[in-house]
């Protein structure tokens, strides 16, 4: 079965709109916090499912009114370039997977870069501790 936010959140010890917040990289959210919910999303190897996403924004494309999207927008005077509103089109899940990634790869840097900040003041602390 597929790893909710839901789960991460349990996990976590926090809301689902903090594990949202973290994954969109948006509000203000505390870097332990932070931590916690990357923690859980590497626990439990979660991967954003586009789809789910779609649903949520409810941008599926499927239109809600009965009337095609580009019949509406003829019948208000404009028109739109002719695109394929298909669930699951292969090409905006690779693109939704690409931004997911290179969202993930930015955080596991920014993880790498506080570790080694943390692990610099640790040595010097124990060189400090120790004298030499």
């Amino acid at each position: 079965m597929a790893v909710t936010v839901k789960d991460i959140a349990n996990l976590a010890g926090v809301s689902i709109a903090t594990v949202s917040r973290v994954t969109n990289e948006a509000g203000n959210v505390s870097h332990e916090t932070r931590s916690k919910v990357l923690w859980a999303i590497s626990t439990l190897q979660y991967c954003p499912n586009p789809t789910a996403a779609q649903l949520a924004r409810r941008s599926s494309g499927v239109p809600r009114n009965g009337k095609s999207r580009n019949s509406a927008h003829r019948d208000a005077g404009l028109t739109l370039r002719s695109e394929p509103i298909v669930n699951g089109d292969s090409g905006r899940v690779r693109a939704e997977r690409l931004r997911m990634l290179e969202r993930e790869n930015r955080q596991l840097k920014r993880q790498v870069s506080t570790l080694l900040t943390d692990l610099e003041r640790w040595q010097e602390s124990l060189k400090v501790k120790l004298g030499t």
